[in-house]
């Protein structure tokens, strides 16, 4: 048997991302997410038998991790195999990481090539390499739930310069409803383009990405959306040297109205360093235009490359809960109750009955207030601050108001029966009181406050 050394790639990358908030500043929780130095050390080497087998065997490492897309996977190892079935081929892949196990199999048939998938993960996965300058936590707080999907792809051969693509991937996770994501694109020369659609029971968010690819320099453009006010666009710009060095730089901007601290905008430069044999490809690795097995295998990694694409997609726009999808999310849990309170303060002052709900921590370490408000009368409200945050969370804190001032009760401070509560429950408390106050009971520490606004004014809340 003859074996063939294809090619040993070992690479050291450097990246950094500029970020700039809509405000200038940066935020406590997205800041930790913007960590995109990293110098990751990859090995790879291909192998073959004749002309009818190829094997592709590679490992990844990385000194430091970001929670970007494009860097969510600490380590992991890749093998696929394509061999020669008559006169069509048949693949498999397996790839094992830190987030978990992905298995592709499939062939080309002719014109046409089908790709099975199946996987499961902790959190995103980096097998959505367009989107890389992304926090995890922009579109939703939930991005560390465990996940498993299966889908299917299938491309179709039209000419040499023509090809189009198209499948399916549904994404299940415990607690939450199943998300579907449906794909289409075609490639022409050296111009691809691929949309999606990502739907719950009903359409959630759609998604673009287009590229184009010249000998040795690339222009890209990645859009997602989510249908609830949410939205990230990037454009790239890259080079790729004969060697496997790189240069990438990127611009992207996002805005999401449900989440404070997510309007961003980036500029990414990256730069790779490739010592020894470049992409792999046929031609490149030296072996001849005629070894069909190594081309069927970067065949078969490109429509791969779009399941799994669809994947992350999907992962990205949507919890899979419309409850999170929808929930506003800040940065520090006072914000949270001081937005619900602006909202139902004046509504409990007009009508003089009290109001209450709950806050929750998410995932990402935002906070949410409960979509769920109860109630009351005009000198109480009663309800279980953990029975009103989705399943399986649990309320940080409870807050509520006290209506209109009334004679003879606590109207402008946290009653006694306020204080039992909140201790009673292990939760912090927020109120509202009818003069526009808002004051603030830390349990931990037996300790009330009072917030204030600008000159030291107390009255902060509509009222």
């Amino acid at each position: 048997m003859r074996i063939f050394l294809f090619s040993i790639l070992t690479a050291l990358q450097f990246g950094i991302i500029f970020r700039a908030d809509a405000d200038g500043t940066a935020d406590r929780v997205s800041a930790a997410n913007a960590d995109h130095l990293f110098h990751p050390v990859e090995q790879q080497v291909g192998f073959g038998d004749g002309l009818d087998n190829y094997n592709a065997l590679s490992y990844s490492s990385r000194a430091s991790a970001s929670d970007s897309l494009s860097g969510m996977v600490a380590h992991g190892l890749n093998y696929s195999v394509t061999q020669r079935a008559g006169e069509s081929f048949l693949h498999f892949s397996l790839t094992d990481n830190s987030n978990g196990t992905h298995k592709l199999a499939g062939g080309a048939f002719g014109k046409l090539k089908l790709s099975f998938l199946h996987g499961d993960g902790d959190g995103l996965s980096r097998h959505r390499p367009g989107i890389s300058g992304l926090t995890s936590n922009f579109f939703h707080g939930s991005a560390s739930r465990p996940y498993r999907y299966n889908g299917t792809a299938l491309g179709w051969s039209w000419t040499d310069k023509l090809s189009s693509h198209a499948g399916t991937v549904s994404i299940d996770a415990p607690g939450v409803d199943s998300r579907s994501v449906h794909f289409a694109g075609a490639t022409i020369g050296g111009f691809s383009a691929t949309l999606y659609q990502i739907e719950r029971d009903k359409p959630v968010g759609q998604g673009l990405s287009a590229a184009w690819h010249g000998r040795s320099f690339s222009v890209g453009y990645e859009l997602l959306k989510s249908d609830y006010r949410a939205s990230w666009r990037e454009i790239s710009l890259a080079y790729r040297g004969s060697r496997g060095d790189a240069v990438r730089l990127s611009f992207s901007s996002g805005k999401n109205d449900l989440y404070t601290d997510a309007a961003e905008y980036r500029v990414g430069l990256s730069y790779r360093l490739g010592f020894g044999g470049g992409k792999r490809s046929s031609s490149e690795l030296g072996l001849g235009e005629n070894f069909a097995a190594a081309r069927a295998a970067t065949n078969f990694d490109d429509l791969t490359r779009q399941g799994l694409g669809a994947v992350g997609v999907g992962l990205v726009v949507s919890s899979g809960d419309p409850v999170l999808d929808q929930a506003p999310r800040y940065a520090q849990q006072p914000q949270a109750a001081f937005a619900i309170l602006s909202l139902v303060n004046p509504i409990s002052v007009k009508n003089n009955v009290e109001h209450g709900g709950s806050i929750y921590r998410n995932p990402d370490g935002s906070f949410s207030p409960s979509q769920r408000v109860v109630v009351g009368s005009p000198d109480s409200v009663a309800f279980n601050p953990h029975l009103l945050v989705p399943e399986g969370r649990r309320a940080s804190a409870a807050w509520h108001t006290h209506g209109a001032t009334t004679p003879g009760f606590v109207n402008e401070f946290f009653s006694p029966p306020d204080i039992n509560f909140f201790n009673f429950y292990q939760v912090d408390g927020y109120l509202g009181t009818p003069m526009g106050r808002m004051f603030e009971y830390v349990r931990l520490e037996q300790t009330v406050y009072q917030y204030v606004g600008p000159n030291n004014n107390e009255l902060i809340l509509p009222h």
